[in-house]
């Protein structure tokens, strides 16, 4: 049996969406000093969403297409085509505040705090495995959470529900051996980076470095808005930076606007983006290894940014699988743009929904393009 996804994911969502998030002792402490610091799978809107994937794998649809992916996101996970949106999550009671800088040491946690004109919330310490940051709402920030060097690692990180406004040009950034989960995230930034040595990012899976190499990762419903750049020669901007050394992971319902560069800039081979909406981004996607992915949706993209808008930008001559591709513009950006290819990028596109002005070109640059249906300009 099948189900139809217009009657089923309405329910599916709503579920995930309503259900009620029990409130917290607000809060900073170790975790297991008072047993309450929550893991996210534990939450009602986990909860409301693993019940709603489970019925949709006891009908018989199982399609995984990773290690974290649940067996039947495709079917039940899903909204409607462009309904994934900067919704605000659902927090738990805020009744503690933070006056300054958390290091955040092995077990540690941030609860049900409500914070504002505090730049980093919370700066991991060494290697702390298991922190937990939840309910937390901030105004005036930069970072909720942030690593200085691939030393500072957060294996098994936990991050759930959290809201930050008027927001610096960050948001979430980890090195190292991390990984962990990371969902119900709104991001929205006002004030833009103007120090040309930096690469501002959403939420970033940083570093270069040969320690930089942490997983699994799962990264659901979260939201970032306005990550730019000003004055520089190269106007860095992105919603979600994923390095090339970070391994197994799945972002999904997920959403990235007005952002100066990438919407989504991947690097790793090992990292799936489905059900993903970038908008009036620069361009929507990055993508700078052999990838595959689930359904891509790119509104708009051409942000006042460096280099030319696209819907999709490949760096190199890459393998790149799509399963579904939705794009809507008002402008001719181009759907693929490939990049510094010596020879032909590998692109396979499974269907597309294509909302686009006439000149619009389907491909830049050097690609073998196989499509499926509704793809054709």
């Amino acid at each position: 049996m099948r189900w139809s996804m217009n009657t089923f994911l309405p329910l599916a969502w709503a579920l995930a969406v309503s259900a009620l998030v029990s409130a917290q002792s607000p809060g900073i402490s170790p975790a297991g000093q008072d047993g309450k610091i929550p893991a996210v799978a534990g939450s009602a809107i986990g909860k409301a969403m693993s019940a709603a994937l489970g019925r949709c794998d006891a009908d018989g649809i199982s399609r995984p297409r990773g290690r974290l992916a649940d067996a039947c996101a495709e079917a039940a996970a899903t909204p409607a085509s462009g309904a994934i949106t900067a919704a605000a999550p659902q927090l738990a009671r805020q009744a503690a505040s933070l006056r300054s800088t958390k290091i955040m040491k092995a077990g540690y946690g941030m609860r049900g705090l409500a914070v504002s004109g505090l730049g980093t919330l919370g700066r991991v310490d060494g290697i702390a495995p298991g922190l937990v940051v939840s309910d937390v709402s901030t105004t005036g920030a930069t970072y909720l959470l942030r690593a200085y060097q691939f030393g500072d690692q957060a294996p098994n990180l936990t991050i759930a529900r959290v809201q930050m406004l008027d927001n610096g040009p960050g948001g979430i950034l980890v090195r190292g051996a991390s990984s962990g989960t990371i969902s119900d995230v709104k991001i929205v930034a006002t004030r833009p980076n103007d120090n040309c040595k930096k690469v501002p990012e959403g939420v970033a899976l940083a570093g270069k470095a040969t320690g930089d190499t942490g997983g699994p990762w799962l990264i659901e419903r979260v939201s970032v808005t306005g990550i730019r750049s000003v004055g520089c020669r190269f106007l860095n901007g992105d919603g979600f930076s994923v390095e090339r050394g970070y391994r197994d992971g799945v972002i999904r319902l997920a959403y990235a606007a007005d952002n100066s560069d990438a919407g989504f800039d991947i690097k790793s081979p090992t990292f799936q983006l489905d059900h993903t909406v970038a908008e009036r981004n620069r361009r929507s996607y990055k993508l700078w290894a052999d990838q595959s992915h689930g359904t891509l949706t790119s509104i708009n993209p051409g942000q006042p940014g460096s280099g030319a808008a696209s819907h999709i930008q490949v760096q190199g001559a890459r393998r790149i699988r799509i399963e579904r591709l939705i794009a809507r513009s008002t402008t001719t950006a181009p759907i693929f743009q490939i990049e510094n290819a010596e020879t032909p990028a590998d692109i396979t596109v499974g269907a597309c929904e294509l909302t686009v002005p006439a000149g619009t070109k389907m491909l830049v640059g050097k690609a073998v393009l196989a499509l499926g249906p509704g793809c054709v300009l």
